[in-house]
């Protein structure tokens, strides 16, 4: 990949972000995540909207864990730690939108441009066992209705009646009032 400005600058947007010196970013992985020392990010495209799109909504998540995630926790094992990584992923991005306004933008963009450009290779939702689709489905309802991310908005309702139609009766309504307490989280 070719350098450019935004490029370059994302170590410094990520420490800025993170309030965190020393922190590296490398990219050509298959994926973002973070390790609390190194963003990874996954190749980005040439193109310069989506490069900007997805560097700056991949590196604005990115730092949010390196600012508010305590890299100390370890996280439970299985469906508990994808379920906790889902809720600090909105948690984190829901605080970062309060310190930095700027980057709500910069997150709403990405969901939209990854909802816009799916992964062609992955298995339809509904093909997927019921516990992915009930946190996939729990993943766009927090965004949508937590962080107002765009195109997401509108699915809302029609993402309620899929978990409707995943869980027995109640559950989605204990499961909702849960996961929707992540408003008030601060760790």
């Amino acid at each position: 990949m070719k350098k450019n400005a935004l490029v370059g600058a994302l170590p410094l947007i990520a420490q800025m972000l993170g309030r965190k010196l020393g922190v590296k970013v490398e990219i050509g992985g298959a994926k973002a995540y973070t390790d609390g020392q190194t963003i990874h990010l996954p190749s980005l495209p040439l193109e310069n909207r989506a490069l900007e799109i997805l560097a700056n909504g991949f590196i604005d998540h990115e730092a949010a864990h390196l600012r508010y995630t305590d890299f100390t926790v370890s996280a439970p094992p299985g469906l508990a730690k994808r379920l906790t990584n889902l809720l600090e992923d909105i948690r984190i991005e829901q605080a970062l939108g309060v310190d930095y306004p700027g980057s709500r933008h910069n997150l709403a963009a990405l969901v939209d441009y990854l909802e816009q450009h799916p992964d062609e290779s992955a298995r339809p939702i509904t093909e997927q066992p019921v516990a992915v689709q009930v946190l996939s489905t729990l993943h766009q309802l927090l965004r949508a209705r937590v962080l107002q991310q765009g195109l997401l908005v509108p699915q809302a309702d029609a993402l309620d009646a899929r978990l409707d139609a995943l869980l027995p009766e109640g559950v989605v309504i204990k499961l909702l009032a849960l996961a929707f307490a992540v408003r008030h989280a601060a760790s």
